[in-house]
């Protein structure tokens, strides 16, 4: 029995251009410029998943199990996270918040590096109701094998 081939960034990407070129042909429209440049992302090892649900569906536990790090967001009984997570690759775990500036314009301070003790301050509705502080997003790095 012989080995599957092996699935990497690169071979997905060749895949989702064959797939775009498909359909450019079978349809007989113009090339999808978004499509394709998200490809060149995957061609960079850049992958983006996003996590949206109803409030206590468990969103933060499947993302903790996915990346096999208990604790790597916060879970609570009651309502736990109220702001974005921006989990990616670390060879620590790290956790740095981005503020938006005051005076509510779109722009976001430089982050500050918190300690996981922290991260309920600024993530959770019980330590930041409603996004009082103007949390942006929380940035995350960690050690997990799925995020590399």
């Amino acid at each position: 029995m012989s080995n599957p081939p092996e699935v990497s960034s690169k071979s997905v990407a060749q895949l989702a251009a064959e797939v775009g070129v498909f359909e450019e042909k079978l349809t007989g429209r113009s090339r999808d410029s978004a499509y394709f440049g998200q490809i060149q992302n995957l061609q960079l090892g850049l992958f983006r998943l996003v996590v949206v649900g109803e409030i206590k569906k468990g969103k933060s536990s499947l993302i903790n199990a996915l990346c096999g790090l208990p604790g790597l967001v916060p879970v609570h009984s009651d309502v736990a996270t109220s702001t974005v997570f921006k989990i990616r690759y670390g060879t620590e775990r790290r956790y740095t918040v981005y503020l938006r500036e005051e005076g509510g314009n779109d722009m976001t301070q430089p982050g500050r590096r918190i300690s996981l003790e922290e991260v309920g301050d600024f993530g959770t509705e019980d330590g930041n109701p409603k996004n009082e502080k103007g949390v942006e997003f929380i940035a995350v790095e960690a050690p997990s094998p799925i995020l590399r």
